[in-house]
């Protein structure tokens, strides 16, 4: 899950991922080698303090817009402060923010990660299929004699039918994921929520036991005009995020080149 900024709020996109991703080879490669950088940067803000004055990065510390030197291998900045002692102070405060960006990321993704293991499509089709083997649900049952396998789709079919168990599991998912959605809306602010994924195509069923518990759990200035919606896009909704972030970089690129014309021709 990852907030995209609309105007002035973000919009929490939900999307349930029914099978974790494969470590690839280029992944594994990854990992040590970005371990490495984190280390050598620890290294140079440490070793740095060490063997240069950082005294200098405090403004008028020396003169303004110098050209790399002895004395200031980096040069100086237009407030007088040394290049090199500026980036050697500014590092830890860069590795503090990463860290504390790259927790939340982790504290938040797990809490989706286990919401899904619990509700996701796929586990929502071993919880049916379980169900329709134990003979609790007659209408599970025969959509699993017909199909041989059950999908959150056949959940969806067997609410509309009337089916309590199936309603039952809907309405216990919703409850669950409502109130992982009732933290993220208190911590993000959202301006809209939108479910994607298997689930959402659970329906309205699934919809109103999520608003249920999110207006009921959230704080009331964060829910006071949200919205929260099913995605229409079902699976095109890669497709169409990918294309509308080529866009946005071209688009951007475009303008980029007409400013620097238009700064060019002044």
């Amino acid at each position: 899950m990852e907030p995209v900024a609309i105007g002035t709020k973000p919009i929490i996109a939900l999307k349930s991922v029914d099978l974790p991703l494969p470590l690839t080879p280029t992944k594994a490669v990854i990992v040590p080698v970005g371990i490495v950088l984190v280390a050598l940067v620890l290294l140079f803000a440490g070793v740095g303090r060490l063997v240069w004055d950082i005294a200098n990065a405090s403004p008028l510390s020396g003169p303004a817009n110098r050209s790399p030197s002895w004395d200031h291998p980096l040069g100086t900045d237009r407030r007088g402060r040394d290049s090199l002692a500026v980036i050697i102070v500014g590092t830890p405060k860069t590795l503090y923010i990463g860290l504390l960006a790259g927790t939340i990321g982790v504290v938040i993704g797990t809490v989706l990660a286990l919401i899904a293991a619990y509700f996701g499509g796929a586990a929502l089709a071993r919880d049916a299929t379980a169900l329709a083997r134990a003979g609790r649900s007659k209408v599970l049952a025969d959509l699993l004699t017909v199909n041989r396998t059950l999908a959150a789709t056949d959940v969806a079919t067997a609410v509309a039918a009337g089916d309590p168990v199936s309603v039952g599991l809907v309405r216990d998912g919703g409850r669950r994921l409502g109130q992982v959605i009732a933290s993220l809306v208190s911590f993000f602010n959202p301006g809209m929520v939108v479910i994607g994924g298997g689930v959402a195509q659970l329906g309205h069923q699934l919809l109103s036991e999520v608003r249920s518990v999110v207006y009921r759990r959230s704080l009331p200035l964060a829910t006071g005009n949200l919205p929260i919606v099913l995605s229409e896009l079902e699976g095109k909704a890669g497709v169409i995020g990918a294309a509308w972030s080529a866009s946005d970089r071209a688009f951007q690129a475009v303008a980029a080149g007409s400013a620097s014309e238009s700064v060019q021709a002044l």
